[in-house]
């Protein structure tokens, strides 16, 4: 089927747009595990890493980055390039830019252990257009934004949206892949519900930015998990997100593509 996610986001660091706290879900005293979150884009700019640790329920929200680490990521085609630490915790290299098809290789040795993922960018399926239309959503007259575009015929196609208000990014994540639109015209409404939507209201001279990433399943599968942990799904009990990290930690590596659109708001 069909899914959609909206989840309040916070963001580490300017650049790193996909970083999610809501991952530390675990509300028992337990063992720390290391959260990684990564991504490697076909963007000029950097590719990034961010390593933290897992708190208990209890604790302050406040997760520092965990220096040292030795951080790697390698091209399918190419050499393997190890990422500079330029503040706590956050891994960069400007080096690796992502070639849609081919598949990285990340390798992060930290503490005495391991961790390792591998991830595709996907062919681009083209961002054709975005717009804006007025809709009732809880209740209340909205302005929302509509991503559209034709999915290919082939199944296994997945996205990432991002939106920016006036340059402020919004709080909510939107994902989806194409399992009831497979082959077809599609367009996505970005909506945000409930006190989200009173945060970026979007009104007539606003400029709207959109960022769809093409991503490839097992990293849809991280942000799917992640809806149903936070408990804004039915899905069964909260449980840490899916990861297509190994070695034991939590988060999430993403090689995907970017297409940005703007539109202003009439």
């Amino acid at each position: 089927m069909k899914r959609y996610i909206y989840i309040a986001v916070v963001l580490i660091g300017g650049l790193f747009s996909a970083c999610e706290k809501e991952i530390q879900l675990d509300l028992n005293s337990a063992n720390t595990k290391y959260v990684i979150e990564g991504m490697v884009t076909d963007q000029p700019g950097p590719a990034i890493v961010t390593i933290t640790q897992t708190k208990n329920f209890d604790a302050d929200n406040n997760f520092p980055g965990i220096s040292g680490a030795v951080v790697t990521i390698s091209d399918n085609n190419g050499p393997e390039t190890t990422l500079n630490e330029t503040t706590a915790g956050r891994y960069e290299s400007t080096v690796v830019t992502g070639v849609p098809g081919h598949s990285y290789a990340l390798k992060v040795v930290v503490g005495g252990e391991t961790f390792t993922a591998v991830s595709t960018i996907p062919a681009i399926v083209k961002f054709d257009s975005l717009y804006v239309s007025n809709e009732v959503l809880m209740g209340d007259d909205r302005r929302v934004a509509n991503v559209m575009y034709k999915d290919p015929p082939e199944r296994g196609n997945s996205f990432h949206y991002i939106q920016f208000v006036n340059g402020r990014r919004t709080r909510s994540l939107f994902a989806e892949n194409d399992n009831l639109t497979n082959g077809r015209n599609v367009t996505t409404q970005l909506r945000v519900y409930g006190d989200e939507g009173e945060e970026n209201p979007i009104v007539t001279g606003d400029s709207i930015r959109v960022e769809m990433q093409g991503i490839n399943p097992g990293v849809f599968l991280y942000w799917f998990s992640l809806q149903s942990a936070s408990g804004r799904s039915n899905d069964g009990a909260p449980a840490n997100p899916v990861t297509n990290i190994q070695g034991g930690a939590l988060g999430y590596f993403s090689a995907h593509n970017v297409q940005v659109k703007t539109v202003a708001v009439p």
